[in-house]
């Protein structure tokens, strides 16, 4: 992944990492976290950076509600290329969710305004996507979001509603069972910025492995220099 998006190696090892906590997945998933982040990035404006922000502040609340991995990038993704950036993309789908979960009384209030029961837009038994369509096709307002969803949610949830829930159908739908990751990789590192990283790579290896064979030549070196001083 960080070849594929010339990315910092650590940074992007953090993130995936980070990703798997917050999702519940083994180590053995990082494979497929790599996919979805890489074709994410390939199928709209969605960055590691952009990611990494959002999956930090909506991926454990989607892990409690059941929601996989590319549905909740592929969301996110929607709303990347609506010009939402990482931190406000993931804080509005964190929101919407929040909002549906536990629903106020007002928020309760709104959806019988609207025809629709609790029970329609639950994110514990429903597809965000379908969510979105019941709520699109219900005529919901802009008044009526930002009751639902506040400040933070109600602009991404009006976003996601301009959009539809094909959108997100289509995005999630893009994202598993690839291997962008390593077809991004090769591409990238076709390049002159590849190779040049591929050789720096390199250098770095022989640099530690000279390192290797140096260093406890020169401890020792000093300690027997300095040995020889104080048995003077």
């Amino acid at each position: 992944l960080a070849s594929a998006t010339q990315y910092d190696l650590a940074a992007t090892t953090d993130i995936v990492i980070a990703t798997l906590n917050q999702f519940g997945l083994e180590a053995s998933s990082a494979e497929r976290v790599t996919n979805v982040f890489a074709s994410a990035i390939g199928n709209s404006m969605a960055s590691m950076d952009k990611l990494s922000h959002s999956i930090g502040y909506v991926g454990p609340v989607a892990n409690s509600l059941g929601y996989e991995i590319e549905e909740v990038v592929g969301a996110l993704s929607v709303l990347y290329n609506a010009g939402y950036d990482g931190s406000t993309a993931g804080t509005s789908l964190r929101q919407a969710f929040v909002a549906l979960m536990n629903p106020t009384a007002a928020t309760l209030g709104v959806l019988e305004e609207l025809g629709i029961a609790f029970e329609q837009v639950n994110p514990a038994t429903n597809d965000f996507a379908d969510i979105v369509d019941v709520l699109g096709n219900a005529g919901l307002s802009t008044a009526q979001a930002m009751e639902i969803f506040g400040a933070r949610g109600g602009p991404g949830m009006l976003a996601l509603l301009s959009k539809g829930g094909d959108a997100i159908r289509d995005m999630t739908a893009s994202i598993p069972g690839t291997n962008k990751a390593n077809e991004m990789a090769a591409i990238q590192l076709n390049t002159l910025t590849g190779q040049w990283k591929i050789l720096k790579s390199e250098m770095e290896e022989i640099a530690i492995s000279f390192g290797d064979v140096l260093i406890p030549m020169i401890r020792n070196f000093i300690l027997l220099s300095l040995f020889s001083l104080l048995t003077k």
